[in-house]
């Protein structure tokens, strides 16, 4: 569900650049809007990654009860993941848009 709202943000901004008939603010909108948006699944990737390799040995340790509480919290990180990760992708983006 967040992956469609990222895609459809980024769309938007890029169809805003791309509406101005700049060609170089398109170009560089869509470098930041591209790299934001895989920065964000690969951080939301690592976050939940990270937690659900520790889901292994607590579920199993509660038999199965710890499942639902690293459910949520591979949920919470995540999110967390995705967000610190669209920054990165957008502070890339920055960094190369300034060398364009």
């Amino acid at each position: 569900m967040l992956v469609a709202v990222s895609v459809a943000d980024a769309t938007m901004n890029i169809k805003d650049a791309y509406g101005t008939g700049d060609s170089s603010h398109t170009q560089k909108t869509i470098i930041k809007e591209t790299l934001k948006l895989e920065g964000s699944l690969g951080g939301a990737g690592i976050g939940s990654g990270a937690v659900m390799l520790a889901a292994g040995a607590f579920g199993i340790g509660t038999f199965g009860v710890g499942f639902i509480l690293v459910g949520v919290v591979a949920a919470g990180a995540g999110i967390a993941g995705g967000l610190y990760g669209a920054g990165l992708g957008e502070d890339a983006a920055e960094f190369i848009n300034k060398r364009i």
